[in-house]
């Protein structure tokens, strides 16, 4: 074993003899109190107590505490007898000889190996003097006059001969140092040489003392070679305190002379900085692990767990070695360090590094499990047994789980996730620990999360499991089952099982059951499509209550021909609790209000609606009727702007709308008389800064600026025309526009037909408009698709056709082109495109409401 070892666990236990003996002097203290006293004559025993005399042999009870009391007052000023000075002497001297003023040795890691002792002037243990003790005076005193007169140089011995040897020396390691302290206890009158012991430095400089001083002081010891000056100062440089300013290079410079210089507080710092850097070399982590190895043979608690981890695991240059491991946790966890406890035990149960005691694994574990999670967690998977004979305890087991779950232990989360959901003493909790386990085909946990979202009723989630439950648990859910089976969620979809369920479901009289099964009609799944069946199933749905039954139904009298009946629709909706009402009910009820269908019309009753939907299409509706005439909502609703402009013949709100929505190119046409679109820009920035561009991508954003000036490639040909667009060099944009056109860039072929429409950079041509965007629509682009139902609109480059040009304007709306939902329900809203056949504009508001 290395020296410094030998040392430390020297130092060890002499500090643990000492303890003793603290015990034992605690203890004879107590002795000497008469109790008895204090109770009955208290003022007399606080009197002997201050002059340090106490009358600890008699024994008082009610009559002999009347019998001492006093005959006159003349009693109490007697002087005091030679027994009782005696005893007086007699006390002092034991009391000092028992209760030593000595430092802790383990105190400060930095502090020189000197004891403090109470001792005579001439550095003598003091003589009996048989004088002072008189003839006629009790043998019991005398004895214990002498006996405690006696424990004084075991008292000393304890304190002198903590550091006699120089620690690792020679000397040191040929004597059983341990041995003889032990033995000094257990035989008190054995003397000691008083010359052995060290004459106290009165130079001494502890790190304590040198947290005060100043950097010229530091600068001098250091000079001196003190290596807790040089990692004082090195502490100051890397943390910037103390009157210094951070400095990191000085800082480590200090900090690895001061480990040249074996300080072990510097060691231990520097090697977790070596190691903890993620830019050390393997060489550079390797000489970290060895300071903490250093570190540790020279006592540093710390460093011993550190040192224990890299013996354990043989990382970075350190050979594994689990009987070094095993020594310096051991030595860490008498230093109370909890992780090197839970280590012990971890050696213990597995047998390495030291003979397997699963037992005495199992006690630290319990010792340190409070403390650290991961101890908890193996303490309770020993307490669910199999791993020590007799050691069973499920509560024990269920306890531990959870404190180590809670403590952030994700090997832990499963147990303590199921025990505190069946117990119901912490849902919330348990539902946080095993989300990451369902639906990962583990029964035991997708069965207590069932069992628990059974007891509470909450169907999405009972949907969400049922299909790993047990075929009893399945049976009960038919509805949850068919479901599955008509989405293929968790299972292969088969229309035909889902019928199956569903039909069991009508059996058991569940009204949602007859709501899925009309879905499976209306909707054509699994066989053709058949309204008839559907309206039946819906009908007894809603006749036993059901509100996505009565929903359902409303929608098809709301725009089925043959079943059309507003009145009923709106009788099923309003017979629907709002706080049950889905988008769908709230839709149609809407959009009765805002034709006068089934119910009076009431555009503000229909917005109130709107503004509890969540559906994008309900969105676009409510901006129709909340924005107003206002500057800025005319900027941020340019179709509202140019809607507005139409009514005004206004054409610098038609310009707005222009710039974002082709559909209002006749009426700014009508009004200017003119397509130049500079012209329509300029009149825009009359109310708006920055006009939106949305009938363009990438018009008004400001994009990257492209790396070359002569791309060949489509994209960065594109991304320098729109560059070249935003400076207004509309000439040498459109160069580059119809190189990317050629090479088929689907943005480039919108941008470019909008170009050859307002004359951007090049001549005016409707015709080559009309078929550059046809090109990008054939790409599935929903800005060009928008883009070319405005033309079909109004025949421009091609024939007019207004049911086309609605095709291709819902097809637009259908792949998520705002403008296109916008310009749709404008139009339907104010009767211009179907004030001929309301009920079709009904269809196609609910359809936009309700985002189909």
């Amino acid at each position: 074993m290395p020296a410094k070892l030998l040392t430390t666990k020297r130092i060890q236990a002499i500090n643990k003899l000492k303890i003793i003996a603290d015990f034992r002097s605690v203890e004879e203290t107590l002795s000497r109190i008469n109790f008895g006293m204090i109770e009955y004559e208290p003022y007399k025993f606080i009197s002997q107590l201050k002059n340090g005399a106490t009358d600890g042999d008699t024994m008082y009870t009610t009559e002999t505490a009347e019998a001492k009391k006093p005959l006159s007052d003349d009693s109490s000023v007697k002087p005091a007898s030679s027994e009782t000075r005696t005893a007086e002497q007699t006390d002092i001297t034991v009391s000092a000889d028992a209760a030593p003023v000595t430092p802790d040795v383990l105190s400060d890691e930095n502090e020189p190996d000197t004891a403090v002792t109470v001792m005579t002037e001439n550095d003598t243990v003091p003589e009996k003097d048989e004088t002072q003790v008189p003839a006629e005076a009790e043998p019991h005193d005398t004895a214990m006059a002498e006996t405690k007169e006696e424990e004084a140089p075991h008292v000393i011995m304890e304190t002198a001969d903590v550091k006699t040897p120089e620690p690792g020396s020679a000397e040191d390691l040929s004597n059983n140092t341990i041995s003889s302290e032990a033995s000094s206890v257990e035989k008190p009158s054995e003397s000691v040489q008083i010359a052995d012991i060290p004459a106290e430095d009165e130079n001494l400089i502890t790190p304590e003392m040198l947290q005060e001083k100043d950097i010229a002081t530091l600068k001098v010891l250091i000079d001196e070679k003190n290596a807790d000056a040089m990692y004082e100062l090195a502490d100051r440089y890397l943390n910037g305190h103390n009157g210094v300013r951070k400095n990191t290079a000085k800082g480590l410079a200090l900090l690895e002379e001061a480990c040249n210089n074996d300080n072990r507080n510097a060691q231990y710092v520097y090697g977790q900085l070596l190691l903890n850097d993620a830019k050390s070399s393997a060489s550079q982590k390797s000489h970290g692990a060895e300071l903490i190895i250093k570190a540790a043979e020279s006592g540093h608690p710390d460093a011993m767990y550190l040192a224990g981890v890299l013996l354990y695991k043989g990382e970075y240059g350190i050979i594994r070695n689990l009987n070094k491991a095993f020594e310096y946790f051991s030595m860490a966890s008498e230093q109370n360090n909890q992780k090197a406890t839970y280590m012990m035990a971890k050696m213990y149960l597995n047998g390495e590094g030291v003979k397997e005691n699963k037992q005495r694994g199992f006690n630290l574990l319990i010792h340190t499990a409070r403390n650290n999670p991961d101890a908890a967690f193996d303490l309770a998977t020993i307490f669910e047994g199999g791993v020590i004979d007799g050691v069973k305890d499920e509560r024990q087991a269920a306890e531990n789980f959870v404190y180590a779950a809670r403590k952030g232990n994700r090997n832990a989360y499963r147990k303590a996730g199921l025990y505190l959901i069946g117990t119901k003493t912490g849902t919330k909790e348990a539902l946080r620990y095993l989300e990451q386990y369902r639906n990962r085909n583990d029964r035991e946990v997708d069965s207590a999360l069932l069992n628990y979202y059974i007891a509470t009723n909450n169907q999405r989630e009972i949907a969400g499991l049922i299909a790993v439950a047990p075929a009893e648990i399945q049976e009960q859910y038919p509805v949850e089952m068919g479901m599955l089976y008509e989405n293929g969620n968790g299972v292969s979809q088969d229309y035909v099982k889902a019928e199956e369920y569903y039909r069991k479901g009508t059996d058991m009289k569940i009204a949602d059951a007859f709501c899925h099964l009309g879905d499976l009609f209306n909707n054509g799944l699994g066989r053709t499509r058949d309204l008839r069946a559907a309206v039946g199933q819906y009908t007894r749905g809603a006749d036993m209550g059901s509100a996505s039954c009565k929903e359902k139904l409303a929608v098809i009298k709301a725009t089925e021909t043959n079943y059309r009946n507003y009145g009923e629709a709106h009788s099923l909706i309003t017979g629907i609790p709002e706080m049950k009402r889905s988008d769908t009910g709230k839709a149609v009820l809407a959009a009765m209000y805002l034709y006068g269908k089934g119910a009076q019309k009431s555009p503000s009753e229909a917005l109130k609606l709107l503004r509890t939907m969540k559906t994008g299409g309900a969105s676009v509706v409510r901006s129709v009727y909340e924005s107003g005439n206002s500057k800025g909502s005319l900027c941020t609703n340019p179709i509202l702007a140019g809607g507005i402009g139409v009514k005004n013949r206004n054409s610098i709100q038609l310009s707005i709308g222009l710039l974002s929505d082709l559909f209002f190119i006749k009426d700014y046409a009508d009004n200017s008389g003119t397509l130049n679109f500079s012209e329509i820009l300029s009149k825009a920035k009359k109310i708006c800064k920055h006009p939106a561009i949305s009938i363009m991508f990438d018009a008004t954003e400001p994009g990257r600026k492209p790396a070359s000036a002569n791309p060949t490639d489509p994209e960065a040909q594109y991304r320098l025309a729109m560059h070249l667009f935003r400076e207004g060099n509309y000439e040498e944009s459109v160069k580059w526009l119809k190189q990317s056109a050629d090479q088929e860039h689907v943005k480039a072929l919108n941008n470019l037909g909008i170009y050859y429409l307002f004359g951007i950079g090049t001549t005016q041509n409707n015709q080559k408009a009309h078929d550059t965007i046809i090109k990008a629509v054939s790409r599935g682009n929903p800005k060009a698709h928008f883009n070319l139902a405005a033309l079909k609109m109004y025949g421009i480059g091609c024939n007019a056709d207004t049911k086309k040009a609605v095709e291709i304007l819902h097809t637009a709306a259908k792949m998520g082109d705002r403008g296109a939902s916008v310009q749709l329900t404008y139009n339907y809203l104010n009767g211009v495109w179907a004030s001929d056949n309301e009920d079709e504009a009904f269809v196609e508001l609910l359809n936009i409401l309700t985002d189909k």
